[in-house]
């Protein structure tokens, strides 16, 4: 029985018009964890000491403004003998390149946009019959408030 039935899709949208949703499966990677915090960091009010009068002057706005954070999301790859490798530099490259995207974790059913790759961690390979690995990809939230939701298109 393989773990993998446990592992759902990853869906990115590149934030650029007409881009297409595409689903981490089209690379055969899927999401073992993705670490959301629900709710952002507030960004540090904005203040002023004065010398000659008690505490601070502080601006605090109506609107909560929000920190950007990092987030290490981990990925599991299971394909055909000698394909590991190829399938995850392509994934990368995908992330990578063209800006910023838009994601949606189908497990947890959360997701965000303004979002971009910083860097990839490989953890495990196993390069054999059933070709496995697992890796760690660091990516960074502009946008930690904004919920999205991604539906992939049927293609026909």
């Amino acid at each position: 029985m393989s773990i993998f039935k446990e592992y759902k899709p990853f869906l990115i949208q590149k934030m650029t018009d007409g881009a297409e949703v595409r689903g981490s499966e089209d690379w055969n990677i899927y999401v073992k964890h993705v670490p959301f915090q629900p709710v952002g960091n507030l960004k540090e009010p904005f203040t002023r000491d004065w010398p000659d009068r008690n505490g601070k002057e502080v601006y605090y706005p109506a609107t909560p403004v929000y920190e950007s954070y990092d987030m290490e999301c981990e990925f599991a790859y299971k394909g055909d003998e000698d394909t590991a490798t190829p399938m995850v530099r392509l994934f990368i490259h995908y992330l990578a390149e063209g800006g910023m995207f838009k994601f949606f974790d189908t497990f947890n059913q959360i997701g965000r946009q303004s979002v971009y790759y910083k860097s990839f961690t490989p953890d495990k390979y196993y390069n054999t019959v059933e070709n496995m690995a697992t890796f760690k990809v660091v990516m960074s939230v502009n946008d930690p408030d904004t919920q999205i939701t991604l539906t992939k298109q049927a293609t026909t």
